[in-house]
């Protein structure tokens, strides 16, 4: 995040994040999951898989499809997009993390 926002601090980091007309923010972290930011302050985190890593080209393009992907699956609105994705938080990390970390990759 340092890299990103020039900020030290972690939360002063994810509150540099949203700017203008930005609401929901994804942090990757690998082997130890993702996390979600919301910009009313919410934030929700999942631990992710630990799989056995022979190469990590296209993990992040993966988690991000998959995350996309089943946040349309929901019937996300522009209206609705904070609400939609602080109540199925759990269901779209999971599904990402799951997504990045295939063995297929």
């Amino acid at each position: 995040m340092q890299f990103i926002t020039n900020f030290d601090d972690g939360q002063e980091a994810v509150a540099s994040l949203f700017t203008d007309r930005v609401k929901v923010a994804v942090l990757t972290k690998g082997c130890d999951g993702a996390a979600i930011y919301l910009k009313n302050g919410e934030s929700y985190e999942d631990k992710g898989f630990k799989v056995a890593v022979s190469d990590t080209t296209g993990a992040g393009d993966a988690f991000i499809s998959g995350f996309l992907s089943e946040l349309m699956s929901i019937g996300i609105a522009k209206q609705t997009l904070c609400e939609q994705v602080s109540k199925h938080h759990r269901r779209l990390l999971t599904f990402a993390n799951a997504s990045g970390a295939s063995p297929l990759l």
